[in-house]
């Protein structure tokens, strides 16, 4: 992290550098080539129909509404989740009453004066940021920090941990058998796009900007400490990535080893379940 930390730092000591600017100049002329998004947004679409294809040959809808149900009811029993509702309701009404009292004093100020309003000055408007302004805005402060800390506790809950654990396991069931067609389709799409003229370009010339970056003769001589500086840093990055990845020497075999317990079926594979309320 530190070293991480440490190559953000040093990137802006090269914004004046031309081959930056160029690869910012060129970057910004991909993102606002609508042909390339479309191309990209074609392959997406193919990945998602692809998933959901998937999908639908396992239950995972009917799973997945099954999760959420249960999810809805955990957190709507919850007396505190009930209390919270009823102060957010009257938080957003009385929010929703300033704004429309602000809209209706600066909409007074152009009817009355034209283009000679200036909102910020004009007194019907400053008259309404009061001390009861900025008690609407605490109470909505603390609200928020109750609410905040109210998902935090809930996640904490031992029902909340149970649900979690026996989805993940349900859901992991279910997409065994399809896990290599949605593999296929994740690679398929990263592969097409990586592939298009424009995006392999665009990651040549990447790599080649850093690789000039890190030359204290490619920049200019205000750049070439931080220049050495970098090299260093990916230098070591890249050794940290070796060392992390290296196999593993296997340890002295236990000579009574406590055998493994069967594994849950689904739970060998991981499965990312985004913790919303519909």
């Amino acid at each position: 992290m530190q070293l991480n930390q440490q190559v953000r730092n040093l990137t802006t000591a090269f914004d004046n550098e031309p081959a930056v600017q160029e690869f910012a100049a060129h970057t910004e002329a991909l993102f606002a080539d609508q042909t390339l998004a479309n191309q990209i947004d074609a392959e997406y679409n193919a990945y998602l129909t692809r998933m959901r294809n998937a999908l639908h040959t396992v239950s995972f809808d009917a799973e997945l509404e099954r999760y959420y149900e249960e999810l809805n009811g955990l957190v709507l029993a919850d007396d505190l989740y009930q209390m919270l509702a009823t102060v957010q309701y009257g938080t957003i009404l009385l929010v929703d009453d300033f704004q429309r009292q602000v809209h209706d004093a600066v909409y007074a100020c152009l009817y009355y004066l034209g283009n000679q309003c200036n909102p910020y000055t004009y007194i019907d408007v400053v008259a309404l940021y009061n001390q009861s302004f900025v008690d609407l805005m605490w109470l909505a402060g603390d609200f928020y920090e109750a609410h905040t800390l109210f998902w935090w506790t809930f996640y904490q809950q031992d029902d909340y941990a149970a649900l979690e654990q026996t989805s993940l396991q349900e859901l992991g069931a279910l997409t065994t058998s399809i896990a290599p067609e949605l593999e296929d389709a994740r690679s398929d799409f990263k592969t097409a796009v990586a592939t298009l003229p424009q995006v392999a370009d665009l990651r040549a010339d990447a790599s080649n900007l850093v690789a000039t970056l890190r030359s204290r003769n490619g920049v200019t001589s205000a750049a070439a400490d931080a220049a050495v500086s970098l090299d260093q840093a990916l230098t070591r990055m890249s050794e940290l990535v070796v060392e992390l990845t290296a196999p593993l020497t296997e340890p002295t075999p236990d000579p009574s080893p406590t055998p493994d317990p069967t594994p849950t079926p689904g739970v060998t594979r991981s499965l990312y379940l985004p913790v919303t309320i519909r």
